[in-house]
């Protein structure tokens, strides 16, 4: 009697011990299911995040060629207009240095007429020496138109980046 009551009390405590790891498995499935799923929902969200940034690089891409772009083609605007500025600059520089050399040669032939030859050294001198300021002239235009040229080239390379 003694070992069938020893008996029916290991049974029971197997059955206790069994239904304690059945409840402990399906416990930790359930943890597993919870974790997976969980898991499952971050990764959807860290996709949709990854999805969203390339969007707004994309966009911010975009923008920025079309800025570039944009900039150029001001910058491009620019440079001719400066270029256009400075060959009328440099004709009308040229047209005028060229009327005061004339006005200057015919008032000058007329006076060596009437002056003796030292004087006429002299005037000579003083045309050549205007001549000279003319050339400066047209050099400072010249620099100018380069200078210009130079700037707009530099913010052509800018905005092309």
């Amino acid at each position: 009697a003694a070992r069938e009551a020893r008996r029916r009390t290991e049974i029971a405590q197997q059955r206790d011990a069994s239904a304690a790891l059945k409840r402990a498995k399906a416990l930790e499935q359930q943890r597993a299911k919870q974790f997976r799923k969980q898991e499952q929902q971050e990764r959807k969200l860290a996709q949709m995040k990854k999805r969203e940034l390339e969007a707004a690089r994309a966009k911010a891409k975009e923008e920025s060629d079309a800025l570039r772009a944009h900039a150029s083609a001001e910058a491009q605007v620019l440079k001719a207009k400066a270029e256009v500025e400075a060959r009328d600059i440099r004709a009308r520089v040229e047209a005028d240095a060229n009327a005061k050399a004339m006005e200057e040669s015919q008032a000058k032939a007329g006076a060596e007429a009437q002056q003796p030859q030292g004087e006429a050294k002299r005037e000579a001198e003083q045309i050549l020496q205007q001549e000279a300021e003319c050339d400066s002239n047209r050099n400072e235009a010249k620099v100018e138109r380069e200078f210009v040229g130079h700037f707009l080239d530099y913010e052509i390379q800018e905005a092309e980046g």
